[in-house]
C-alpha cells in the first residue's frame, strides 16, 4: 500500500502508470481515496529490495486553508506554490494491524511517516528570475538543475515563490534559512531569529538536530505546519506582530522548530496519538521562554494556555474529537499542562534526562504512548498514577 495524499481532492492526482523494474506493467492496482494498493507478484522477504516506478501528474489546487480547517498547505496562492505530501509514499507496517493508513480529517494531521532517504531533482520552467525555492534540504544543483538529498527524513517538501526575501545563518551543522514576503521584513527577521534561538536551545536540551537544513517559511494562508526540515508560519502571525518577543509569531516559531525533534527525529501516529508530538512541541515553547526570554513567560502562560481554559483528555484521538478547538485544547494545551505537572512531580533533573533519552531512544522510529511511559518510569520512582488519571482517558 502507498499513501497518495493528493488524491484526497478531486481532479488533482492522475496516475499514468505503474511498472516494475523489468518494465512490466502493473495492471491490477487499486486507487481508492488516499490508498494505492499494488499486489506483489510474491512476498518480499525481510531485507529484500523491490523497485517500482510510478508516473503521475498533479494539477495543483488553489490553497483555500481556513481557520478551524486544515492544515492544508498543498497547492498555490498568487504568491506561493507549496508541494507538501505531493508524492505516493510507503507508510509504516504494523505486524498486528497491517499498513498504517488513516483517512484524512478536516483538521489535524492524519499521516504517519517512516524515515526514508530522498534524492529529488527539480526543474522549473518559465519561472521568473527572482524565484526562490525553499526546501527540506540544501540545493546541490547548478545551472538550473536543482538537486536535493536528504537521509532519514519523514518527508520532502518545497515552497516556491518569486516574492520571497531570504535570510540565512549557519548553526553548527545546520543551515537555517528564513523565507518571507518583503512587506514583512521586521516580522520576518523576528521569526527567523526565534527559529535560530530555538534551534540552539533545543540542540542543548534534546540532543543535536541531525539534519543539514532547517527552513522557516511565511505561509500565504492562515495556518502553520511542520515538515521535515521545513515549517510554515501563518501569515496571520506576521500581520499581527507588534515587535514583542511575547507574540504568537515568536512562540509558534519555537513550537514548529521543536517539531524537528517531536515529529521529525521521533515519529508518532499523528492521528491516534497526536499528543506525542503536539504536547511536547507546545511545552517546548515554555522552555524557550523560560530559558531565553523569562520576562515574557507569564505572557506565554496566559495568552497561549490559560486564556483558553483548556479541558479534555490529552490522549484524544483525531477523528473522535468534537472540532478543532476541543482537539487543540485537549492535545496541545492540556498536554502542555500535563508536562508541566510531570516536571514538577519528578524534578528538573529527571525530567530533562528523560527528554534526552526519549529523543535518543526513539530516534528515526515511530514512538508510542506505551513506550513514552515505559521509558519515563526508568527515570523516576514517583507514583504517577494520579497524575495520569487526571490527564489521560486511558492512562498507561
Amino acid at each position: 500500500v502507498l499513501v497518495v495524499q493528493p488524491n484526497r481532492q478531486a481532479d488533482v492526482f492522475t496516475l499514468g502508470g505503474v511498472t516494475w523494474a523489468d518494465g512490466s506493467a502493473v495492471t491490477d492496482y487499486r486507487l481508492d481515496g488516499i490508498r494505492l494498493t499494488i499486489p506483489l507478484p510474491e512476498p518480499l522477504e525481510v531485507g529484500a529490495v523491490g523497485k517500482l516506478y510510478l508516473e503521475y501528474s498533479l494539477a495543483l489546487p488553489p490553497n483555500e486553508a481556513r481557520e478551524d480547517f486544515g492544515p492544508t498547505p498543498f497547492g498555490y496562492t498568487l504568491r506561493q506554490i507549496n508541494l507538501v505530501d505531493w508524492y505516493p509514499f510507503l507508510p509504516p507496517y504494523d505486524e498486528a494491524d497491517g499498513w498504517v493508513v488513516h483517512n484524512p480529517w478536516y483538521y489535524g494531521e492524519n499521516l504517519v511517516y517512516p524515515v526514508a532517504d530522498f534524492e529529488v531533482s527539480l526543474q522549473l520552467l518559465n519561472a521568473p528570475a527572482a524565484t526562490l525555492i525553499a526546501a527540506s534540504a540544501p540545493d546541490h544543483g547548478e545551472e538550473g538543475a536543482h538537486l536535493y538529498r536528504l537521509e532519514n527524513g519523514r518527508n520532502f517538501v518545497f515552497s516556491i515563490s518569486a516574492s520571497y526575501v531570504m535570510m540565512e545563518q549557519q548553526v553548527g551543522g545546520t543551515l537555517v534559512r528564513g523565507y518571507f514576503f518583503p512587506q514583512q521584513q521586521t516580522a520576518g527577521q523576528a521569526a527567523f531569529e526565534a527559529t535560530v534561538e530555538a534551534l540552539q536551545l533545543f540542540n542543548d536540551l534534546f540532543g543535536v538536530y541531525p539534519q543539514p537544513a532547517l527552513t522557516m517559511v511565511e505561509a500565504d494562508f492562515m495556518h502553520g505546519m511542520e515538515y521535515q526540515g521545513l515549517f510554515f508560519l501563518s501569515r496571520g502571525f506576521f500581520d499581527t506582530y507588534e515587535g514583542k518577543v511575547g507574540s504568537f509569531l515568536v512562540s509558534i516559531a519555537a513550537h514548529e522548530t521543536a517539531h524537528q525533534w517531536w515529529y521529525g527525529l521521533v515519529g508518532n501516529d499523528q492521528a491516534l496519538e497526536p499528543w506525542l508530538d503536539e504536547a511536547l512541541s507546545t511545552y517546548s515553547e515554555r522552555l524557550f521562554y523560560e530559558r531565553l526570554h523569562p520576562d515574557a513567560l507569564e505572557w506565554w502562560w496566559f495568552a497561549r494556555i490559560n486564556y483558553y481554559k483548556p479541558t479534555g483528555w490529552v490522549d484524544s484521538v483525531l477523528h473522535y474529537t468534537a472540532g478543532y478547538r476541543p482537539y487543540r485544547d485537549a492535545v496541545y494545551l492540556n498536554g502542555a499542562r500535563f508536562l508541566e505537572d510531570l516536571r514538577l512531580s519528578i524534578g528538573d533533573e529527571d525530567f530533562f534526562a528523560f527528554l534526552r533519552d526519549y529523543a535518543a531512544t526513539y530516534r528515526d522510529r515511530i514512538a508510542t504512548g506505551e513506550g513514552f511511559f515505559a521509558l519515563l518510569r526508568e527515570h523516576t520512582t514517583m507514583d504517577l498514577s494520579a497524575l495520569l488519571r487526571k490527564y489521560f482517558q486511558n492512562p498507561l
